[in-house]
């Protein structure tokens, strides 16, 4: 949530902020700002929404917070070309990147990689998948 308003004060910007909107606007404002802010909403929101399926990754807790960057990337079937410009690094770097992630969780491919994180991602898009499995553990 944007709250755009004529008339904001800083109380309640953060009172805003504190009930779960990413930012308030005031009025008149520029609109590459918004823009701008927008983005960097949308950004953070898939940041989240990616890292929240590697709490439950195996492992996970071992890997440095770039090599959970790369991994989000790996798992959002990204080249290394594509997690390079996110991420801003050379395909390279990610190449070394993604050899660490594999030889620190002990796989030989990416779908060896990726395939924990896919019951996870199944639960948030479907919260009855599985319901079965999690009750026994």
């Amino acid at each position: 949530i944007v709250i755009i308003s004529a008339r904001a004060s800083i109380p309640m910007a953060v009172e805003a902020i504190k009930t779960g909107a990413f930012d308030v606007v005031e009025k008149p404002f520029d609109h590459d700002l918004l823009s701008e802010r927008l983005r960097t909403m949308i950004d953070a929101w898939r940041y989240e929404r990616n890292t929240a399926s590697l709490a439950d990754f195996p492992g996970c807790r071992r890997l440095t917070q770039r090599e959970r960057q790369v991994l989000t990337e790996i798992a959002a079937a990204s080249s290394n070309k594509e997690a390079a410009a996110h991420l801003g690094l050379s395909p390279r770097i990610i190449g070394v990147h993604r050899a660490h992630i594999m030889m620190k969780l002990g796989t030989k491919n990416t779908a060896d990689l990726i395939s924990p994180m896919i019951p996870a991602a199944r639960r948030r898009a479907n919260p009855s998948y599985g319901a079965s499995c999690a009750s026994r553990s």
